[in-house]
């Protein structure tokens, strides 16, 4: 009894030994070692399922994706895929219309559909448009620079100020308001009205002067005439006598 646990244990871990060994590094891109159809998935030749083994299968129907999978598992149903070499979509409860996007083996980096591969369909199912790569639109230059209102901002009009007599307003920004200059006295209009000031004082004080004489002289013309007529006057009346 015991030797045959352990030939079945011996049998177990070369088992599992032979999977490892059939692992490959290669990248998730690269061509499949398996081979994916639309019947069903076939391992390499010298492959087969072992305990814990499992595959990952997606398919689109009318447009819905889906998803199935074996594990191999001795407990389950699926135990009996265990020593197999292939495993057909059906048995995994696929319908009988469907296309299988993506595959994924235990064991293997590869997966189908991530290398370029096309979705392989059954006879009567047009295989689903393959998803372009979403490409970031580039954004156009705007018509306007940035920062900048499309609508103009308008010109604040100036209010008009009020107005002051005398003077003119200057309502130009940036002017600064100026007081009115005065009038810079005229030196020669100074000598000449100090020049005017004394000689109309002068000619006003020589008329007075001239005419207090001429009225003395007159007076004592007019008295001396008066006087001269007397005189003649008398010397007339007291001629020499008529003789008698």
């Amino acid at each position: 009894m015991l030797h045959r646990a352990a030939a079945a244990v011996s049998l177990a871990c070369l088992l599992l030994g032979g999977s490892a060994a059939a692992a490959h590094a290669g990248g998730s891109d690269d061509p499949t070692p398996y081979t994916v159809t639309a019947e069903g998935l076939t391992l390499p030749a010298g492959r087969t399922f072992v305990e814990h083994d499992h595959v990952n299968v997606r398919y689109v129907v009318d447009g819905e994706t889906r998803s199935a999978m074996l594990h191999v598992q001795a407990a389950t149903a699926q135990g009996a895929f265990a020593g197999r070499g292939d495993v057909r979509w059906s048995e995994l409860g696929l319908p009988e219309r469907y296309c299988v996007t993506w595959v994924e083996v235990s064991g293997y980096n590869e997966h189908f559909g991530e290398g370029g591969q096309r979705p392989v369909c059954t006879s009567d199912t047009t295989p689903p448009p393959r998803t372009a790569v979403p490409v970031a639109p580039i954004p156009a230059e705007p018509a306007t620079p940035p920062g900048s209102d499309a609508t103009p901002t308008p010109t604040p009009t100036p209010e008009p100020s009020p107005s002051v007599s005398g003077a003119v307003l200057d309502t130009s920004p940036g002017a600064t308001p100026s007081a009115t200059p005065s009038a810079t006295p005229d030196p020669r209009a100074e000598v000449l009205a100090a020049g005017d000031g004394p000689s109309r004082g002068g000619l006003a004080i020589t008329g007075s002067d001239v005419l207090i004489p001429v009225l003395g002289v007159g007076t004592a013309a007019l008295a001396a005439g008066i006087v001269l007529r007397s005189l003649h006057r008398r010397s007339r009346g007291t001629g020499p006598a008529h003789r008698r």
